[in-house]
């Protein structure tokens, strides 16, 4: 593989994985399309292993995260409001 063929697939990766470092910059329709577009590089056989969908979803709450320090009460407040349930689940920091 040649030096030129090497820098043009670096460049292919970084562009698929360019969302999850300038996701805060995005619009949410560009957000959603580059969710999608890493979804589909990461499947194989029809499985994804990244939900795009939820994805954009997750980004999107991170977007708006606090930047100050928070009481216990202020974040599961913040994530109620910010519908996280699911993301919280995921975490294991749900009671049954």
């Amino acid at each position: 593989m040649s030096l030129q063929e090497r820098f043009t697939a670096v460049g292919e990766i970084r562009n698929i994985f360019d969302v999850l470092f300038s996701f805060s910059d995005m619009a949410n329709a560009e957000l959603e399309q580059q969710c999608e577009a890493l979804s589909s590089a990461l499947s194989h056989g029809g499985q994804a292993d990244v939900d795009g969908k939820q994805l954009t979803q997750e980004l999107t709450n991170v977007q708006d995260l606090p930047t100050t320090s928070r009481t216990l009460m202020e974040v599961l407040d913040f994530c109620t409001k910010r519908d996280c349930k699911r993301s919280i689940q995921t975490c294991g920091w749900h009671s049954e």
